[in-house]
């Protein structure tokens, strides 16, 4: 039987990995709450373990956040959690996870003094970008992004927009090449045979 102890510990880290999914993937509580549809409040309460975490809640933030829940044999933790860490390594990660859900914040105030067709493209850009964020390994390309586009704020400038635009695309194109240069090849069959035609 476990122990309270070992209980709250499991919760804690339960907790803990929830919340470092959802700023790796660039969402606030709130996206969290829309994609899983489970209040925004109750995600804070499990994110700071001050609630008991229910089954069917953390299957919908699981689902959401594109994990999946699988019970493991406890001899066989030690390489799946080594496997895990092999997969998701890149110590930049978190930071640019923080530099891209900044960036995203500063579009939606920016979003709310005025619109431009610019903004819109830089929006969808930076949407894009933040989709394919486990592609990002530059951080300083995306230290960039989030500095031009707060040059933008406050300013008013379409010059800034213009190149914090340029940054962007630079950056998505850039995602979207190293993506599709490791998407494995389609199998070629080695011959085809003719189709059996009935005289």
């Amino acid at each position: 039987m476990q122990s309270d102890t070992s209980k709250s510990y499991v919760a804690a880290q339960m907790a803990s990995a929830l919340k470092s999914a959802r700023e790796a993937k660039g969402l606030t509580q709130r996206d969290l709450s829309k994609r899983a549809g489970v209040p925004q409040a109750h995600i804070s309460k499990i994110e700071n373990n001050t609630v008991d975490l229910r089954l069917s809640s953390l299957f919908a933030l699981a689902h959401a956040l594109d994990l999946e829940l699988t019970l493991v044999p406890r001899k066989a933790l030690p390489a799946v959690q080594s496997l895990i860490r092999t997969a998701g390594t890149n110590a930049t990660a978190p930071r640019i996870s923080k530099d891209l859900a900044r960036t995203r914040q500063t579009l939606v105030r920016l979003r709310g003094a005025f619109s431009t067709p610019e903004l819109d493209q830089l929006q969808k850009a930076v949407l894009d970008i933040t989709r394919l964020q486990s592609a990002v390994s530059d951080r300083d390309a995306a230290r960039a992004l989030r500095t031009a586009v707060d040059a933008i704020y406050g300013s008013d400038d379409t010059k800034a927009m213009r190149a914090a635009l340029a940054l962007a695309n630079a950056l998505r194109s850039g995602i979207v090449h190293t993506v599709d240069a490791k998407a494995p090849m389609p199998p070629r069959p080695a011959y085809r045979l003719e189709d059996d035609v009935d005289g």
